[in-house]
């Protein structure tokens, strides 16, 4: 059986870095971009198993990002956390994106919550 993979997009390096580590510690590959560009070149070639995108960021965001991935979606469904400082509590999969192709769950989580935290949430979704 094969390692997870995570892509974390996030143009702050301190979340990039904390949740690459914890998904390390989990036993989880984790690839990380800062940008939704770069996100993008990245989840075509690893074909993630969870994506952790940040939904604010200077020049090509994670609704760009989005855009992106609907009009080439992945191979494989995907996982979808939405890891945001403009979500203030935490809510279920509802919204426009629910139907987001590439992604088969969407999760919203406030940039308020721990990585650390954020990980052993979604760790047996993908089975880290």
């Amino acid at each position: 059986m094969r390692d997870p993979v995570v892509l974390v997009i996030d143009d702050d390096e301190f979340y990039r870095t904390a949740l690459s580590r914890a998904f390390d510690e989990e036993g989880c590959r984790c690839y990380t971009a800062a940008d939704g560009r770069q996100g993008f070149k990245l989840y075509g070639t690893i074909i993630p198993d969870l994506v952790v995108l940040d939904r604010i960021m200077p020049e090509y965001g994670g609704t760009r990002f989005l855009l992106a991935v609907n009009d080439r979606p992945n191979r494989r469904d995907s996982i979808l956390v939405v890891y945001s400082s403009t979500i203030k509590e935490e809510r279920p999969d509802e919204g426009r994106e629910q139907h987001q192709k590439g992604f088969s769950r969407i999760l919203y989580v406030s940039k308020s919550t721990n990585p650390v935290e954020l990980v052993r949430r979604v760790k047996d979704l993908i089975s880290c």
